[in-house]
């Protein structure tokens, strides 16, 4: 079994979604980055995470803590949130993330979600909810 620990990222803050509502996200971490490696401590084999502001507003305020977390640990890192373009893709992938998560993108436009995976072989990810 592998363990995938989730980082919701919202306004640089790690927060919780009790409803998946952002408008009653729980502030949890002010330090994404912190949480990322105490995650990895507890024995978190990968961690997922999303960038709610990307995923939300498309501001990606947020990609630089994002790639401060994946080179703060050991793990792979898998991140959605806002990814709706190859360019988004390619950023993700550069900054280290092992998997690239798009949702919206497949759904509104399946033909460039599957160029994307022949593009990008095995590093796409399509959440199932």
């Amino acid at each position: 079994m592998e363990l995938y620990a989730r980082i919701n990222i919202l306004d640089g803050a790690a927060v919780r979604l009790p409803h998946g509502d952002i408008a009653e996200a729980i502030p949890l971490d002010g330090d994404p980055v912190n949480r990322a490696r105490n995650w990895v401590s507890k024995g978190a084999h990968r961690l997922h995470v999303v960038d709610l502001n990307a995923a939300a507003y498309g501001d990606y305020k947020n990609r630089g803590v994002i790639a401060d977390m994946i080179a703060a640990v050991d793990v792979p890192v898998q991140v959605g949130g806002g990814i709706r373009s190859e360019r988004e893709v390619v950023r993700m992938l550069g900054m280290g993330a092992s998997r690239v998560v798009i949702g919206t993108l497949a759904m509104i436009d399946q033909v460039a979600f599957w160029e994307l995976n022949r593009r990008h072989p095995n590093r796409l990810s399509f959440p199932l909810t």
